[in-house]
């Protein structure tokens, strides 16, 4: 299932800042995957959840500050 988003929901990528667009929920057996447009090139991209965190929004009370650690794959 395709989700639209209606709020703006900015995201760390690999790619750098984005911008979420859609959500796509392929059921219980598969990770969210994000539709997203990189805030510097415009690209679309789509990530899964891995691939993402949250920006810092303080008007969310989302406060925390996330670690730039990365798991070796």
């Amino acid at each position: 299932m395709i989700h639209e988003i209606q709020q703006a929901i900015w995201m760390d990528t690999p790619k750098g800042l984005a911008l979420a667009k859609f959500m796509i929920d392929r059921g219980m057996d598969s990770d969210i995957e994000w539709i997203t447009v990189i805030q510097e090139t415009g690209e679309c991209w789509t990530f899964s959840n891995e691939d993402i965190r949250f920006c810092k929004n303080l008007t969310l009370n989302r406060r925390c500050e996330w670690s730039n650690q990365t798991d070796s794959k």
